[in-house]
């Protein structure tokens, strides 16, 4: 799925819960006697009979209740972080597992990608994209930068990365963006 269906789903999946919850809560009230208490410009005879069984409040309470748990364990399913804090590495055991803080070893390689003239700031996260591992650093580059020299030193982090995280299954991803506005860079005579 490209990233705009996922927040798509994501936006339509949120306002299905939220109007389950408003449901609910509206059912609630109902169940409680409050439905008087607030105005309203419609009536329903039939409906209103239903209200005069003996029964019938605790049914819509506890569909209200059960809409209400429903829709927010909904939303709270949908808002999931596809970002990797730890992995494990070459070495690990039955006895004992090796595990990497992906931030820091990312934080490193976001500060020698940085160290390159012409690349302004890096930051650097490791996420799980379609069922992949994806160590991903977002560069921004001044507008006068060499983007051969970027391309170069892009490529050798990328390199550094997959040795430093010791896993075959990791891909990198180097976005790079262009700064709008210049500032002057350091000259090497």
């Amino acid at each position: 799925m490209s990233r705009r269906v996922i927040a798509f789903d994501r936006l339509i999946i949120f306002v299905i819960g939220l109007c389950l919850v408003v449901i609910g809560a509206g059912l609630v009230v109902w169940w409680s006697g409050n439905l008087d208490s607030i105005s309203s410009p419609f009536h329903a005879h039939a409906v209103h009979a239903l209200d005069q069984r003996s029964w019938w409040s605790w049914a819509t309470g506890g569909a209200g209740l059960v809409l209400v748990f429903g829709g927010l364990r909904w939303m709270i399913a949908h808002v999931n972080s596809n970002r990797v804090k730890s992995l494990s590495i070459n070495g690990s055991s039955p006895k004992g597992r090796l595990k990497v803080d992906t931030d820091a070893v990312l934080d490193a390689a976001a500060s020698v990608f940085k160290s390159n003239i012409g690349v302004r700031s890096v930051r650097g996260r490791t996420v799980r994209d379609r069922g992949q591992l994806v160590a991903v650093l977002d560069a921004t580059m001044e507008p006068t930068a060499n983007i051969s020299e970027i391309g170069k030193a892009a490529d050798a982090v990328a390199g550094d990365l997959q040795t430093a995280l010791g896993r075959d299954d990791i891909h990198c991803r180097i976005n790079l963006s262009v700064a709008s506005h210049g500032k002057s860079l350091s000259r090497v005579d």
